[in-house]
C-alpha cells in the first residue's frame, strides 16, 4: 500500500495512507456475502413462513445429526486409544480392521 509523504507542520511530518489493508479488504467481503445473503433471503420468492419453515427444518436436522456426536467421539476416541495400546504392545502401527459401523450417508 503506497505511503504519501504530506507537509511538515510544527516539526511533525504528515503521513496520508492510500489503499486498504488485509483485513479492511476481508471484512468488506464479508459484509458484502452477508448483504447479498439478506437481500436474497427478502427478495426470495418464496413467502415469509415459507422461507422459516425451512430455516426451522434445516435447523432441526443439524440438531438431530449433532445429538449423535458425543457418542461418536466417544467411540472414536476408544477405538484411538485401543489402537495405540495395540501398536505400543507390537512394537509398530496396528493392522487396519474394518469398520464397525458404515460410514454416515450424506443426504
Amino acid at each position: 500500500m503506497p505511503d504519501h509523504e504530506g507537509r511538515t507542520i510544527h516539526g511533525r511530518t504528515i503521513t496520508v495512507q492510500t489503499g486498504f489493508s488485509t483485513g479492511q479488504m476481508i471484512f468488506a467481503v464479508l459484509g458484502g456475502a452477508v448483504a447479498g445473503t439478506v437481500a436474497g433471503l427478502l427478495l426470495a420468492p418464496r413467502s415469509g413462513a415459507q422461507t422459516r419453515a425451512w430455516w426451522r427444518s434445516l435447523s432441526d436436522q443439524a440438531k438431530e445429526r449433532m445429538a449423535g456426536l458425543p457418542e461418536a467421539l466417544r467411540e472414536a476416541s476408544a477405538a484411538a486409544v485401543e489402537a495405540f495400546d495395540e501398536a505400543t504392545a507390537n512394537g509398530g502401527p496396528p493392522h487396519p480392521r474394518a469398520r464397525s459401523t458404515p460410514p454416515p450417508t450424506r443426504t
